[in-house]
């Protein structure tokens, strides 16, 4: 029997709230303020400038937030300070209005589209916004016929692992995993992509916390699916 407990109430009408992967913190946005609140308490933490913003991404440790929009990233903190980055290249093949913090709030994932067309996944400096590592965008077939239209990347935290879905519209192709090593980027070498026909027509993806399940609907079906590492 699945019971509710209510933690705590929080004042006021926000027109959108973000909670931290960890469920520890709430990013109530009211226009271009946000207000970080304890989840767990409703204590108001401060408050964030951030512009442009119709979502955001809250830091772990509640500090900051982290949107993309139109190709520009903008990190704000609870101490005033803003860091704005246009990435220079931007087209609609690689398009993703998605970052997303590791685990110790220092970097940022995000995917970012190359002069010459081909993608990337890269990892930021959260403070900076300067590009530390970089892999190119992986695919899911070797054939001209599938491309990335619209990558997805969700972080796990607190797992420091990174799902990249590739995805065109609603329907999944694959899901590749990375990790991150201090400034470096590994990809895992899980792929995940059951033989199934039926599962390029997942849509409404939606991963654990910790990254080993996902889930996706096809019609009148819910899939589950657990991936672990075999010795």
């Amino acid at each position: 029997m699945l019971k509710l407990e209510q933690i705590t109430q929080i004042n006021g009408r926000p027109n959108w709230i973000e909670l931290s992967t960890d469920g520890h913190w709430a990013a109530l946005q009211y226009g271009s303020e946000w207000r970080m609140v304890d989840a767990l308490t409703g204590l108001e933490n401060g408050r964030i400038h951030l512009p442009d913003a119709y979502w955001a991404t809250v830091s772990p440790d509640g500090t900051a937030l982290a949107s993309m929009r139109g190709g520009v990233i903008r990190v704000a903190y609870l101490n005033s300070k803003q860091v704005t980055k246009a990435c220079t290249y931007h087209g609609t093949k690689y398009y993703s209005d998605d970052v997303c913090f590791t685990a110790d709030s220092q970097r940022l994932w995000t995917t970012l589209w190359n002069e010459d067309e081909s993608g990337r996944l890269a990892l930021l400096d959260a403070e900076t916004l300067s590009e530390i590592a970089s892999v190119p965008m992986p695919k899911a077939r070797a054939d001209d016929l599938d491309y990335w239209s619209e990558p997805y990347s969700i972080l796990h935290i607190p797992s420091n692992t990174l799902a990249l879905q590739h995805a065109g519209g609603d329907h999944l192709f694959g899901v590749f995993f990375f990790n991150q090593h201090g400034n470096q980027i590994k990809p895992h070498p899980l792929f995940v992509s059951p033989d199934s026909g039926d599962f390029r027509q997942m849509n409404s993806i939606s991963f654990s916390a910790s990254g080993q399940l996902f889930a996706g609907i096809d019609g009148v079906f819910l899939h589950v699916w657990r991936w672990w590492i075999c010795s």
